[in-house]
């Protein structure tokens, strides 16, 4: 059961954030830093079987960074 994927996956070095996608059982995870972290992130998945379908890389481009640092992440303005 994936109720609270933060608790799975957290203490993984690179980690920043999980939050529930738009469907049951699609997850949004924040990370920094390079293939490692996503390689332990979905292995960790894995291992403690809530299974992975697919990863897909979604980058933050310049728009994205300043509305993000302006409105922060629930649309508030800072």
């Amino acid at each position: 059961d994936a109720t609270d994927l933060k608790s799975v996956i957290g203490d993984i070095a690179g980690v920043i954030d999980a939050q529930r996608g738009v469907g049951d059982k699609e997850w949004s995870v924040s990370v920094t830093g390079d293939e490692d972290v996503i390689a332990n992130v979905s292995s960790r998945l894995v291992t403690q079987g809530l299974g992975l379908l697919e990863l897909s890389p979604q980058r933050l481009d310049l728009e994205d960074v300043f509305l993000k640092l302006t409105y922060g992440s629930k649309g508030e303005k800072q």
